[in-house]
C-alpha cells in the first residue's frame, strides 16, 4: 500500500534513522563511499557479508542516500523483484536492511568506477543484484570490460577495488 512521506516518517522513522546512522558511522572521514544494501533475513551463501547483497551504490552523502533509498521504497514501491519492493517488504516486516560501507574513495569518479567493479565482482560470484544500470545489472563481456577499464584509466581512476572487503559493523 502506497504511503505518503509523512506517513512513512511517522511509522518507520526510527527504523530508517537507525539504518542511516549506522551507515554514517562507517563512513567517518570518507569523501565518497561504495556501499552494499544487505538483506539480513537471507544468509550470504559466500559468508562474506552479514546478509545477501541486494544492491551496490556509491555516494558522497551516505546518511542522506540511505534515507532516500528506504523512504522512497516505502512511498513509491516498485515492481515485482525491484529494489524498492525488496526494501519495503523488509522494513514492513520489521527487518530493515543493513547498509555496509565496503570502500572509501577519494573522488566521485573513483567511486563511480569502484561501484561498477563491485557490482561486476558480486555478479560473477552469483549474487542477484537489483541494480538497474546495464554495467551493474549484467556481467560484462570481455570487450565491455576492456572498454570500461580503458575509460577508467583515461579518467584517472587508479584506485581499483578493495577486495576482500573489511567487515565493518554488523
Amino acid at each position: 500500500m502506497a504511503q505518503t512521506h509523512e506517513e512513512v516518517r511517522k511509522i518507520y522513522g526510527d527504523q530508517i534513522e537507525a539504518v542511516a546512522r549506522t551507515a554514517e558511522a562507517q563512513a567517518v572521514g570518507a569523501t565518497y563511499v561504495v556501499y552494499l544494501i544487505l538483506d539480513r533475513t537471507r544468509p550470504d551463501p559466500h559468508v562474506r557479508f552479514t546478509g545477501t547483497p541486494l544492491y551496490v551504490g556509491q555516494t558522497g552523502r551516505i546518511y542522506g542516500r540511505t534515507k532516500d533509498h528506504l523512504i522512497d521504497a516505502l512511498v513509491y514501491r516498485g515492481g515485482q523483484g525491484s529494489l524498492k519492493e525488496a526494501l519495503a517488504s523488509l522494513i514492513e516486516a520489521g527487518n530493515p536492511p543493513f547498509v555496509q560501507v565496503v570502500q572509501f574513495c577519494d573522488s566521485r569518479i573513483s567511486s563511480c568506477f569502484a561501484e561498477t567493479r563491485w557490482a561486476q565482482k558480486l555478479l560473477a560470484m552469483g549474487y542477484d543484484l537489483k541494480n538497474r544500470a546495464p554495467l551493474q545489472a549484467n556481467i560484462m563481456t570481455s570487450k565491455q570490460r576492456i572498454n570500461f577499464e580503458r575509460r577508467a584509466l583515461m579518467a584517472g581512476d587508479l584506485q581499483g577495488i578493495a577486495w576482500p572487503p573489511v567487515a565493518i559493523g554488523g
